[in-house]
């Protein structure tokens, strides 16, 4: 809110000598409506590209594009099963049925591998945003005790700091399913 100064004029009224605009009071204009609706949407939209990340991690494990997959080599595997039980006897069969064994036994193995080391990986991350959570909730919690601090100090709202606050919460609605409620004290 502004209120204008009345404007004088200099000499020969060449020159227009004011005082500018005189600030009153600042106002913080916040739809708490719209202020939801943003975090909902971090919460989704960090959810999704985690979910999206760790499953082109697995796909990539899976992925039978390029060489042989589960799928191929399963149905090597019962190829070679049924050749053996028509011709038991032939030791090229038999060897074909061990190192089509093998290559599937490999295969599975690395799958487990792989999985494991995605598993880990996200782990670390879990870790890591329990880290940034813990810090984040550290954060309104200090901001709330500046927020009091100010307002009933100097009377006038902590605009500011309301802004902070109100970025370390869309932050943290990004992790988790977040309600917000606000007091008669802020």
């Amino acid at each position: 809110v502004y209120k204008r100064q009345p404007v004088m004029k200099g000499q020969a009224g060449k020159f227009v000598i004011g005082r500018g605009v005189n600030v009153q009071r600042i106002e913080r204009v916040n739809d708490e409506y719209i202020e939801k609706q943003i975090r909902e949407g971090n919460k989704n939209l960090s959810h999704m590209e985690e979910k999206g990340t760790m499953l082109s991690q697995v796909e990539n494990i899976f992925n039978e594009m390029d060489g042989e997959g589960v799928n191929r080599l399963l149905s090597k595997f019962f190829n070679d099963f049924r050749r053996l039980s028509t011709d038991p006897h032939n030791e090229s069969v038999r060897e074909a049925v061990r190192e089509s064994a093998q290559a599937m036994v490999s295969d599975v193995k690395r799958i487990r591998s792989d999985l494991l080391d995605v598993r880990k990986h996200i782990d670390s991350r879990l870790t890591g945003y329990t880290t940034e959570v813990n810090d984040l909730a550290a954060q309104v919690a200090n901001l709330n005790l500046q927020i009091k601090k100010q307002e009933v100090g100097t009377g006038s709202p902590a605009n500011d700091l309301r802004d902070h606050r109100d970025m370390a919460l869309k932050k943290l609605g990004s992790y988790l399913d977040l309600n917000i409620h606000s007091d008669e004290s802020g």
